[in-house]
């Protein structure tokens, strides 16, 4: 169906009333092989970094829905693993572990090259806290250790982060 209405001139790039692309679409509603043909055509690139209403990209809907095949497809077609939402500034990683999913953690981390140790030691922390730090939210001190801007002066004050730092 996909193709036939592409063949007849649908535009893939056209939003809905959400803000959302076909691709979008297919990553919101895990439609593997609606995928496939929309990044099948040359010119899908572009549509790979569209944000929503909501400030995400596809692939910020396929970490949220927990899909890695959808999220394997969209990396592999370039779709950039590091982008960050327009509403609250997080990545496609950041958004799996505030959903508490480790899998989608491992997964998008073995395809960032830019991941550091330090990064994956804290995302370890955040996943498996200690005796009475649980819930898997983020917190404040958290998002600041895994934001690239932080500076080593800027986290000398903070307790919890100097706490990780000896427990690892």
């Amino acid at each position: 169906m996909v193709k036939i209405l592409l063949g007849a001139g649908a535009d893939p790039a056209v939003l809905d009333r959400h803000g959302q692309t076909a691709l979008h679409l297919c990553c919101e509603y895990q439609q593997l092989d609606c995928l496939s043909v929309l990044l099948s055509l040359s010119s899908s690139s572009p549509w790979l970094e569209i944000r929503n209403f909501e400030g995400l990209s596809p692939l910020h809907l396929a970490v949220l829905q927990g899909c890695q095949d959808l999220a394997k497809m969209l990396l592999d077609a370039g779709a950039d693993i590091n982008a960050m939402d327009i509403k609250s500034g997080q990545s496609p990683l950041m958004h799996a572990v505030e959903s508490n999913n480790p899998d989608m953690v491992d997964f998008l981390i073995e395809h960032d090259t830019t991941t550091t140790p330090r990064t994956r030691r804290t995302l370890c922390l955040l996943l498996h806290p200690g005796p009475g730090r649980g819930g898997s939210r983020l917190s404040r001190d958290a998002q600041t250790s895994l934001s690239p801007d932080t500076s080593s002066s800027s986290s000398r004050g903070s307790p919890r982060r100097s706490q990780a730092s000896r427990e690892t």
